[in-house]
C-alpha cells in the first residue's frame, strides 16, 4: 500500500472511531445488530456498477441509488453489522477500498443509535 493510501486509510479509521464515539455519547450500547448505511459517489455508472457487484460479494445490499448536485452517480448501500470500535473498520475498509478501485469515493457511514 503506498504512503498516501495508507495515510487515507488513517483517516477513514479515525472519521469510524469519532462516528462510533458520536453513537457512545448519544447512549448506544454499540452491541446490538443494526442496519448500517454506506455513502459512495463515482465519477461515472460503469464505476458504480462495478462497486455495486463487489459490495454484493461483501454482504452489502443497495438501499438507493443517489445523485450527487453536480450529476455524480452514488449508492446508499447497507448490511446488518455492529458498529464497535473493534468492528467497524472491518466493516468499512473493504468498502472504502473497492470504492477507490473503481474511481469512486466512500463517503462515510451512518447508524440509528440503539440504546
Amino acid at each position: 500500500m503506498s504512503g498516501m493510501a495508507a495515510k487515507d486509510e488513517e483517516h477513514e479509521r479515525e472519521q469510524n472511531r469519532l462516528a462510533v464515539e458520536a453513537l457512545e455519547e448519544n447512549g448506544d450500547d454499540l452491541a446490538t445488530p443494526r442496519e448500517i448505511d454506506h455513502f459512495v459517489y463515482f465519477e461515472d455508472f460503469d464505476g458504480m456498477t462495478r462497486f455495486e457487484k463487489q459490495a454484493d460479494q461483501l454482504g452489502f445490499r443497495v438501499r438507493h441509488h443517489v445523485e450527487t448536485d453536480d450529476g455524480r452517480p452514488g449508492l446508499q448501500v447497507y448490511r446488518i453489522d455492529i458498529p464497535s470500535f473493534e468492528r467497524i473498520d472491518a466493516i468499512t475498509l473493504p468498502l472504502y477500498r473497492a470504492a477507490r478501485e473503481v474511481g469512486g469515493e466512500y463517503d462515510g457511514w451512518e447508524s440509528e443509535v440503539i440504546e
